[in-house]
């Protein structure tokens, strides 16, 4: 009998009768889903990765590098720019919602585009405002030692 039994076993698809199989699947949206989290494939895995950390450092380092640069010449393209970004978090936050990790990568670059945002602010009115009025202060060449000082007063 434990010969017949086991042969029996054998014969049956690994996922059992179907009453088992509907154990461990769900009907949701129509398609048959795996109830429990499955493990992500190597391409979902490097999306992922790519997603959650170079994303966030990289608009991070561009809205520094644009406040920076940008603030004295375009402020209000400056402030246009890092609305967009800010725009482009919430849509971000609010169009990838499938997996439990995906809302969060908008979060996450709604605070690097607030933090590059005050970064850059912070760095241009440290350094970058001297550098700009020393660039553009006035140059004068030959001038006298016994000329009055008051004539050369604004370089």
């Amino acid at each position: 009998m434990d010969l017949e039994a086991h042969e029996e076993n054998e014969a049956k698809p690994l996922l059992g009768d179907r009453k088992m199989a509907a154990d461990i699947f769900t009907h949701s949206t129509g398609k048959m889903e795996a109830a429990g989290p499955k493990a992500p494939t190597p391409k979902d895995f490097t999306w992922r990765m790519f997603t959650l950390i170079p994303a966030q450092q990289l608009l991070f380092m561009v809205m520094v590098f644009v406040v920076c640069r940008f603030w004295y010449p375009y402020p209000v393209l400056t402030l246009v720019s890092a609305f967009l970004a800010v725009a482009k978090s919430f849509m971000v936050m609010r169009m990838y919602s499938r997996e439990h990790w995906q809302p969060w990568v908008g979060r996450m670059l709604l605070l690097a585009a607030c933090a590059g945002l005050a970064t850059g602010w912070t760095i241009y009115y440290k350094n970058m405002v001297f550098y700009y009025h020393y660039r553009d202060a006035e140059r004068y060449t030959n001038v006298v030692a016994s000329q009055p000082a008051l004539t050369v007063a604004d370089a």
